[in-house]
């Protein structure tokens, strides 16, 4: 029989399209780039151990590029980029013996065991290169890891009751009292690049939100709104929720007016009014790695203020025991050991991002109400007492807010923005008094127009954190006891009252018996036996005796009283008028120096609306106090006092400022470098034709105005990652620089004309006694 035909062969497989580098990319995304960073890391100290122990397993010639032998650093480069098509071990031939070996082997700085944390992580980057390079585990491997790892954390945890290793994993929580205490020394601690500031409300954010550093870096203007009477804040994407799929839940913020150090508002107007610029951009705290930066300023406060470094001290730990995550930890346990009617545990994980679990997830939804009570009770606020209801300093209804909003913060700022700028002010104008009391008289939140034209004692009147018509109302997130609480302590207020009445009732009822039937004795004695002016003068006696007012006797204090004032007053005026001489003498006053003359009162257009203050040292009377430092911070404040001086220590305009006027040698050396910087922009200001005709008609408006105009004629400097708090003193450099770069640069000239040709033929030109040569020819070739 024939031979049966061989089969068709199968058609050929279509082949698979190659992935765009926009698609290769997007698979890198599946974890962070600090998450693959940190991958990277444990697996470069892995694959060169594996090529020390299993060459075999290995493949040679991953992380090597131009180098003879690729290293740990090489190798970890390779693996944190984009995934390459060769993996570096040959990954099937891997199994978890491999990985394990090498991880006990692993230890820590001092030579103790690793936390329980690093080896997951360990893990976790194990199963991530896998991942990566689409290679599938066995099966087994998982099994046998997860078997391993039940027993390795319970062998660790037998060690540590033994002694060995730390008992806590990870950085200590901030407690409440210490988070006081931060927030307090960052508030004082004044630098020139205002970190203080800027760690101030870095804390207070990550505080308030339950937030980790790297989500409080990343806040832009746009997640901040303000709603009803708190705060509102969105996170895009947090760790616990990549898709974003709880970003459209706020975080409700409420502010504190009980006390400034843990106000988010007031954290929030200081930082904005102290660098108003970062309006102008689009993230709240601009730069790179700023959760980094706030993670060694608050090292940097544990050590150095005094209260947070005893506090610390005492309970036996030290700066480097905490960290950025710090705050996040304490946070909800204050929340929830705060009172036996705290916030739901719900409520809380939500606050802080993470999952509940299970059934749980799907179930448990975010509400409004149990967000706001958490945010309460964050803030501070007491929830056993009717303070828990308090509501957020706010404006009265007036024409000055809007203006004075314009001055605090002088930019174009987003219109969401001015609802919360106008809390935030209304915050800081509400603990003024406070703010000058406890921080330094150089902060540079005094710098701002605000407290400079002392509009801040202008805007106290209308202050008020009660409830004001088409502003805040009501309070939110109140549970029911809290409004009972606040109704039995009204009804005990009124009860001691009323109790306290009748007593002074009482007790005066009692004093006019006794004194009736007193002066009744001592009439008695006097009236059988005298006439009626007798009576009279008698009863006036008396009176005196008894320290009894009388109508002769008012009269008499009164007279006395006049003639004391006359010659009180008389006194004053003559011992004024011999101080003014003096004052003259001495050259006195700022403004007519030596001219013999008062000088006069500024006018109404001047923004500083108040008269000038003198002061006296060295021997004679100076327009500045002996202590005057410039405002640091900001090319903007140090503008709006050149031109309009600071009402509230009583300087004039400091263009008006000569060297004699400053007592500091170092701030004498820092009028120059003011100088040349104000000039720029006065230059530019009337080049645009918007500088006045009189100085003295500078108004606050005016000056930002100007500084709006002008201020790009300084900024010639690189573009910085945090521009918006660039200092003048800052600026004052780039601008010298700029200009020395030119001067040394050579410049491109016209080639010049060769000299004359010699020629001997010719009779050299007659010169005069100054040696002046006469002129050519006009047909002279040379010229040419």
């Amino acid at each position: 029989a024939p031979a049966p035909a061989p089969p068709a062969a199968p058609a050929a497989a279509a082949a698979a399209p190659a992935p765009s580098p926009a698609i290769a990319k997007l698979r890198t995304q599946r974890v962070g780039k600090s998450t693959r960073g940190g991958y990277a890391g444990y697996l470069a100290r892995w694959i060169m151990w594996m090529r020390s122990n299993f060459p075999d397993v290995c493949h040679l010639d991953f992380g090597k590029g131009n180098l003879d032998e690729p290293t740990q650093k090489s190798i970890k480069l390779e693996l944190a980029r984009q995934i390459v098509a060769q993996p570096p071990l040959k990954l099937e031939s891997v199994t978890h013996i491999h990985f394990l070996n090498w991880m006990i082997e692993q230890k820590n700085k001092d030579g103790e065991m690793l936390s329980q944390s690093s080896y997951d992580n360990m893990r976790s980057a194990f199963w991530s290169l896998f991942k990566d390079y689409k290679v599938a585990m066995d099966k087994q491997i998982e099994d046998e890891l997860s078997i391993y790892f039940q027993a390795l954390e319970r062998e660790n945890q037998t060690l540590r009751s033994q002694g060995q290793g730390k008992l806590k994993e990870g950085k200590e929580p901030l407690e409440f009292s210490l988070y006081k205490l931060c927030a307090e020394g960052f508030a004082k601690h004044e630098t020139s690049d205002g970190k203080g500031v800027f760690a101030h409300l870095f804390l207070v954010l990550c505080w308030n939100l339950m937030a980790r550093s790297g989500n409080a870096d990343g806040i832009l203007l746009r997640d901040l709104e303000w709603w009803e009477d708190c705060l509102r804040c969105r996170f895009a994407q947090m760790k616990c929720d990549k898709s974003g799929k709880e970003a459209k839940f706020p975080r409700h913020m409420f502010g504190n007016p009980l006390d400034w150090r843990i106000c988010v508002l007031t954290a929030l107007g200081i930082y904005l009014m102290c660098f108003p610029d970062v309006l102008l951009g689009e993230y709240l705290f601009p730069g790179a790695k700023q959760g980094s930066r706030f993670c060694k300023l608050l090292q940097e406060i544990l050590g150095k203020y005094a209260p947070a470094a005893d506090f610390i001290a005492a309970a036996g730990l030290c700066a480097a025991d905490f960290g950025g995550h710090s705050p996040r930890k304490a946070a909800p346990e204050f929340c929830c050991a705060g009172s036996t009617a705290c916030p739901s545990y719900c409520a809380i994980c939500f606050r802080a991002g993470w999952s509940l679990g299970g059934a749980k997830d799907r179930y448990m939804k975010f509400a409004d109400a149990g967000d706001q009570f958490t945010g309460r009770c964050v803030c501070g606020l007491p929830i056993d007492s009717e303070d828990f209801l308090i509501l957020p300093p706010q404006f009265k209804k007036s024409p000055l807010v809007q203006n004075a909003v314009k001055k605090a913060f002088p930019v174009d700022y987003p219109p969401h923005m001015e609802r919360v700028l106008e809390m935030a002010l209304a915050s800081v104008i509400y603990h003024a008094p406070s703010l000058r009391n406890e921080l330094p008289t150089n902060h540079r939140l005094f710098a701002n127009a605000i407290f400079t034209a002392g509009l801040d004692k202008t805007l106290a009147p209308l202050v008020t954190t009660e409830p004001v018509e088409g502003g805040v109302t009501r309070a939110t997130g109140i549970p029911p006891h809290v409004n009972q609480a606040k109704r039995i302590t009204r009804l005990e207020t009124a009860a001691l009252d009323m109790s306290k009445k009748i007593e002074d009732l009482t007790e005066r009822i009692a004093e006019m018996e006794e004194m009736n039937a007193r002066r009744w004795e001592e009439m008695r004695a006097f009236i059988p036996n005298a006439t009626a002016s007798a009576v009279e003068t008698t009863l006036i006696e008396a009176s005196i005796i008894k320290d009894t007012v009388t109508y002769a006797g008012m009269r008499k204090l009164v007279e006395d009283s006049r003639e004391s004032l006359t010659i009180a007053v008389k006194g004053l005026l003559e011992e004024n008028t011999s101080l003014v001489a003096s004052m003259i003498a001495d050259g006195g006053g700022h403004a007519q120096r030596g001219s013999g003359e008062l000088p006069p009162p500024p006018s109404e257009a001047a923004s500083s609306a108040s008269a000038i203050i003198v002061h006296r040292w060295g021997g004679r009377v100076r327009a500045l106090p002996e202590d005057f430092k410039f405002p640091t911070g900001p090319p903007l404040p140090l503008w709006e006092q050149w031109c309009c001086g600071n009402v509230m220590r009583g300087i004039p305009p400091l263009m008006t400022i000569e060297p004699d006027e400053i007592a500091d040698s170092n701030e004498r050396k820092r009028l120059s470098e003011c100088r040349y910087l104000m000039k720029k922009i006065q230059k530019r200001a009337k080049e645009k034709k918007i500088w006045p005709r009189s100085s003295e008609a500078i108004t606050l408006d005016l000056a930002q105005d100007m500084f709006k105009e002008a201020k790009e004629v300084i900024l010639v400097g690189k573009k910085r990652a945090r521009g918006a708090q660039i200092s003048w003193k800052t600026l004052c450099n780039d601008l010298h620089a700029a200009e020395s770069s030119k001067i040394d640069k050579p410049s491109k000239r016209r080639r010049r004309r060769p000299p004359p040709a010699d020629d001997s033929s010719k009779e050299p030109p007659a010169s005069d006694d100054s040696g002046a040569a006469a002129a050519d020819e006009p047909g002279d070739s040379s010229k040419h």
